[in-house]
């Protein structure tokens, strides 16, 4: 049995916390750390020492498994993890790298890599890609820390209330995301690049959104696209091809067939630096190369567009 849990404040005791943990980040890529002994990777992180903040724990840490000299280092959640031996507190920090060094010669990290996206080869994977997702989740979030979101049953019925996406969601209560997927007649996809703002930095997607208070699906789905590129969807034209549920968020992937121009696109800049215009061809060379969110749809969903446009 293996659990992470993500605590509020006043649910445990600095103490009581043992480990620092970082998604680090430097020069447009995830930093992994790969120790003398293993051939798999890790989130930089270790055990605190005697006289040790969590946060001071952070920063050596860091320096030894990577070699950094300077980073801002945001703490991003405290954690727990219990297993059949116990439980163990631990924080899960974000560290944007200023400045990089060699790793010390008196580490145990034999090497240090950059990836775009978490890697299959983890000596931890259980727990560090549910770290890894949970950094990007509260990337999202964090630009829209203040705006009140609906909130959704385990039924998918909405509650008469809202609750910003920094609060905790209670048992059996989601937030609510869209996908929208723009198809031109040609056959190929709006696709958008994110900033160093938003959750899976510098990749590819297709426009994402949080259903805000008052809204439903349908209607979250032409506001974001409206707000990130400034085309105007006709709602009757939309078709929701595929649902899925993860820990805290029901998604809809939404397809519409809009033949939008480049030069009529008007990007936001707050979490997209990049339009273009895609084939199911450049998609999937994208994914190869790590460079295309890990949606774990894509490849349904381009079959399912497939069949539908030539129906």
């Amino acid at each position: 049995m293996l659990k992470v849990k993500y605590l509020e404040p006043n649910e445990y005791d600095e103490n009581d916390v043992s480990v620092s943990v970082m998604a680090a980040r430097y020069e447009g890529k995830w930093i992994f750390c790969r120790d003398k002994e293993r051939t798999t990777w890790e989130l930089p992180g270790g055990h605190r020492e005697a006289g040790e903040t969590p946060l001071m724990t952070a920063r050596r840490e860091l320096y030894e498994e990577t070699g950094a000299t300077s980073a801002d280092i945001v703490p991003v959640s405290a954690f727990s993890i219990t297993t059949d031996k116990g439980t163990d507190y631990a924080v899960l920090y974000l560290a944007l790298i200023k400045e990089m060094g060699e790793i010390p010669e008196t580490s145990e990290v034999g090497e240090k890599r950059g990836f775009s996206v978490i890697p299959s080869d983890l000596t931890y994977p259980l727990i560090h890609y549910d770290l890894f997702s949970y950094v990007q989740r509260w990337l999202n979030f964090k630009a829209i820390a203040n705006t009140e979101l609906a909130v959704f049953g385990a039924d998918k019925m909405p509650r008469r209330y809202g609750k910003t996406p920094l609060e905790r969601l209670g048992e059996d209560e989601y937030f609510a995301s869209v996908h929208v997927w723009i198809r031109r007649s040609k056959g190929d996809y709006l696709l958008l690049k994110r900033s160093e703002n938003a959750g899976y930095p510098g990749l590819w997607s297709c426009v994402t959104g949080l259903v805000k208070k008052g809204e439903n699906s349908l209607s979250a789905a032409v506001r974001a696209v409206k707000e990130k590129t400034g085309i105007s969807l006709v709602p009757d034209f939309g078709r929701c091809v595929l649902s899925f549920t993860d820990s805290s968020t029901h998604a809809d992937i939404w397809l519409w067939v809009c033949d939008a121009e480049k030069d009529c696109l008007s990007i936001d800049g707050r979490d997209t630096v990049r339009a273009d215009f895609g084939t199911k061809c450049d998609i999937f060379i994208f994914e190869r190369a790590g460079e295309f969110v890990p949606f774990p749809y894509l490849r349904e969903f381009l079959n399912i567009s497939d069949r539908l446009f030539y129906m």
